[in-house]
């Protein structure tokens, strides 16, 4: 479970809507992927002065052991916000959780409404019981407490459950929340953006499709939601095209009064070599929102007089197509599996030389060596053509260079 820089930016807004309390909660420990040197310069550029705090370097979480670098802890992340107090919630003591409560069965008396900000980095998606999951995270927080709730909306990084923007959006509207901001996230694989989108409900219209992940690119939803005094935990959302007359006419009283609150954010306008990796979606229910950029990766520049690599197809694994697989992968084999992801890298650069990476591209057949094939075509030529790269098995931890000649 952790806190990236994109949903670090997001909490520092939030703050800056409504400074963070004294004491905040978070469900598990959460490695904040920055370093110190990176979380001041973001709060900065943000126009929040970072506060004193006790420096620490996050040794405890298995994140941050495994990245192995000078990640700072949560308790340093969010002291530099005024936050003084920072106590996880988990179902053991595992990473040095504070309170320990499994959200899968019903909340003890004694936590309901004890807080007042509550962190869920990536809970809901790796629990079974995502309903008494997020009425207990109803009935956590106080009248006027906050949940920041960033979870995965596409098959990557191995979910419990996914749960839909409109699944969420419901729950909180039958329940009178003050406020709900629901973002979802496309994230092109090994870029320096990722392209935002907010979700725009209408109150006399379905929440129309986002529409489904693209390839093998990563999809997330975050939302940050406010209780109010009036708000409930209990209340059960009929899906849009079932409701009754009824069952409607106070979906769209309940709808109107929360969407009195603040509008959605506006972020940075994409590049047009951006756009050429990975172009925008269109939906009546999503609003693009622009992208946010971040710090430990290297910034895109714009392309050249539309020339540069681009990708047509990419498949990895495909020698072990027709061979019965031993294991059980978590993404598929077949043709062009990898096409849109490599396509988010690479396509509007003139040249480059990247060691593949089974982390990046998803390993569709564990324990067997896998190919890699690339069709590419390269833009500003006077006759373009057809280009093949081939790097046969293992491909992982060898060289792809495109041009290949």
């Amino acid at each position: 479970m952790g806190i990236t820089p994109l949903h670090a930016q997001l909490i520092i807004l939030e703050h800056k809507h409504k400074p963070l309390p004294e004491t905040i909660h978070l469900l598990g420990r959460q490695t904040v992927i920055l370093s110190l040197d990176n979380a001041i310069s973001l709060m900065r550029r943000l126009n929040v002065e970072p506060q004193e705090a006790a420096i620490e370097i996050d040794r405890q979480t298995f994140g941050a052991q495994q990245a192995n670098q000078q990640f700072i802890s949560d308790r340093t992340f969010f002291g530099l916000l005024g936050v003084r107090n920072v106590l996880a919630i988990d179902h053991s003591d595992y990473e040095g959780a504070e309170i320990i409560a499994d959200l899968n069965q019903p909340l003890a008396a004694n936590l309901s409404e004890t807080v007042d900000f509550l962190v869920g980095g990536s809970v809901l998606d790796n629990v079974f019981d995502p309903v008494t999951y997020i009425r207990n995270v109803a009935k956590l927080l106080k009248p006027g407490g906050r949940v920041f709730e960033q979870n995965i909306l596409s098959q990557n990084y191995h979910p419990y459950s996914i749960v839909s923007p409109q699944w969420v959006l419901d729950y909180f509207v039958v329940n009178r929340f003050r406020d709900c901001l629901i973002y979802v996230t496309e994230e092109p694989a090994g870029s320096a953006f990722v392209h935002m989108y907010g979700v725009q409900a209408t109150i006399d219209d379905i929440v129309s499709d986002f529409g489904p992940p693209r390839g093998q690119l990563s999809l997330g939803i975050i939302v940050i939601a406010e209780k109010d005094a009036l708000s409930s935990w209990d209340a059960t959302p009929i899906q849009d095209q079932y409701r009754g007359e009824s069952d409607a006419a106070e979906y769209r009283e309940e709808l109107t009064a929360m969407q009195g609150g603040r509008p959605l954010p506006q972020f940075d306008a994409p590049t047009g070599l951006e756009l050429s990796r990975l172009g925008t979606r269109g939906s009546k229910s999503y609003k693009y929102l622009g992208v946010v950029r971040s710090p430990h990766r290297r910034q895109d520049v714009p392309a050249q007089d539309g020339g540069g690599v681009r990708i047509l197809q990419a498949t990895y694994g495909g020698n072990c197509l027709n061979a019965p697989l031993s294991k059980s992968a978590v993404c598929s084999v077949y043709r062009g599996n990898v096409t849109e992801l490599l396509a988010s890298m690479l396509n509007g650069v003139e040249s480059c030389r990247w060691m593949i990476d089974v982390n990046i591209l998803g390993d569709p057949a564990p324990q067997r060596g896998k190919d890699l094939e690339v069709f590419y075509v390269v833009g500003g030529e006077p006759e373009p053509r057809l280009r093949r790269a081939y790097i046969p098995a293992e491909a992982s931890g060898k060289i792809l260079q495109l041009p290949h000649d």
